[in-house]
């Protein structure tokens, strides 16, 4: 058990590293382009200090602006694999903010409040779970069932929620 907590805890620290590096590679990359464009066009020093302000609130804006995290129905990206299609899928809204295999673990990391979070953790209950995995979310901000050869992880951490997925032997 504690060697399970620990591996979903480097597969979470792991994702967030990754998520911050992939983010921060992406938009100087969006960036630059446009930001060498408006320096060809002449007034070097005026345009590139005015693009760094702007091009950061775009690439915010736009993504608020453009997709709307959604309150209930599927998660944004959530995927559609092995190892979820063994455990129902959310429909509590939120988007995966990363998402993928370790070994034989499978971890997704949501945007998420603890109510999205006690949504999905019902519909794990009445999935057969456990009767009192609501409870037990609510009280601790975690859950781990294994139910029929499937494990399943739920750890809100302040906004962001880990679900973690394995087929295990019984």
């Amino acid at each position: 058990m504690k060697k399970l907590l620990a591996l979903l805890l480097a597969a979470m620290m792991v994702f967030s590293l990754a998520a911050c590096d992939l983010g921060s590679t992406e938009d100087p990359n969006k960036d630059n382009p446009g930001a060498s464009q408006t320096e060809d066009q002449g007034g070097e020093e005026k345009q590139a200090t005015e693009s760094t302000p702007s091009s950061s609130g775009k690439s915010e804006d736009a993504g608020s602006n453009e997709v709307e995290i959604p309150t209930t129905g599927t998660p944004i990206g959530w995927p559609d694999n092995e190892y979820t299609k063994l455990v129902p899928t959310p429909d509590s809204g939120g988007k995966v903010l990363t998402s993928g295999e370790i070994g034989t673990l499978f971890a997704i990391e949501l945007k998420w409040s603890m109510d999205q979070g006690l949504a999905y953790v019902q519909q794990l209950q009445e999935a057969g779970f456990g009767d009192d995995c609501v409870e037990k979310y609510q009280k601790q901000g975690t859950l781990d069932r294994t139910v029929n050869g499937v494990n399943v992880q739920v750890l809100d951490l302040f906004g962001v929620t880990s679900v973690s997925i394995m087929k295990v032997e019984e």
